[in-house]
């Protein structure tokens, strides 16, 4: 079911150009700017269709017009109705939002360490990043390693798991697909 929010502006594309040697390329085009009144339709109605959801998950970067703490005040209004949310978004807005516990996020490789301001050479450092991110407030931390695998923490445990492959072709939609089997499993560890 689509709930529609219209906007002044046009629809952002976004275009993943995979040629036969693995060189990808994107094309991402700004968005509309939101204004106040479009901000806060779509709080609206993201809380309007959250209603009886077990969970609400965000993805993707915020629309130009949205501060980085538009996530937080989501997360805040999904906890106020009983509803977990799911956060697979970087940068400033991903960590405005920990303040708030969303209840899973999903960085990939680049983006926790974006996050933690450190490179992360091996899985024990993708794990330290990902208790401090649960240390500032995320529930579940979700990583996807690219060729290295994926990693789950959550408030005792830890998972990491890997399907090695002779060569990585793409990994567009990677940490989508992970994020969706994750909550269609019931948002929990193995």
């Amino acid at each position: 079911e689509v709930a529609p929010v219209p906007v002044a502006g046009t629809t952002r594309s976004n275009i993943a150009l995979a040629e036969a040697d693995g060189v990808l390329t994107k094309i991402n085009a700004p968005g509309p700017e939101l204004g106040p009144e479009e901000r806060e339709l779509l709080l609206q109605t993201v809380r309007r269709q959250a209603h009886g959801a077990d969970w609400i998950a965000c993805c993707g970067s915020l629309p130009r017009g949205l501060a980085p703490s538009w996530y937080a005040d989501l997360v805040a209004r999904a906890h106020a109705a009983g509803v977990r949310i799911a956060l697979d978004t970087s940068g400033p807005a991903l960590l405005a939002a920990l303040r708030e516990g969303p209840d899973v996020v999903k960085p990939n490789a680049e983006e926790l360490a974006e996050a933690v301001g450190r490179p992360l050479a091996t899985v024990g450092d993708a794990l330290k990043a990902a208790e401090d991110l649960r240390s500032l407030g995320a529930g579940a931390v979700l990583a996807s390693l690219g060729a290295d695998g994926q990693l789950l923490v959550t408030g005792a445990s830890a998972w990491y798991g890997g399907a090695p492959v002779a060569a990585v072709r793409s990994n567009v939609g990677a940490g989508d697909a992970s994020l969706a089997g994750f909550l269609i499993a019931g948002g929990a560890g193995p």
